[in-house]
């Protein structure tokens, strides 16, 4: 099994105007390692297609935001 970590900083006005966190966003993470075939497709969760195809919206899990003050 695969594993990675990733942090992100994006400025929420750039995705969402107003910004909800009570909102539930559907969402997948991908990574693709290699300049040339054959790369490494790795995703948050698999599409499961023949062919690398990381637009499949069924296949999207749920991303909850939290609050800083929430443990």
């Amino acid at each position: 099994k695969s594993e990675w970590i990733a942090e992100l900083a994006v400025p929420m006005k750039c995705l969402a105007v107003p910004f909800d966190p009570s909102a539930v966003w559907r969402v997948n993470f991908f990574r693709v390692e290699g300049p040339s075939e054959p790369r490494f497709y790795s995703a948050w969760r698999p599409t499961n297609t023949p062919e690398p195809n990381f637009h499949v919206p069924a296949a999207f899990g749920a991303l909850v935001f939290a609050s800083a003050t929430r443990q």
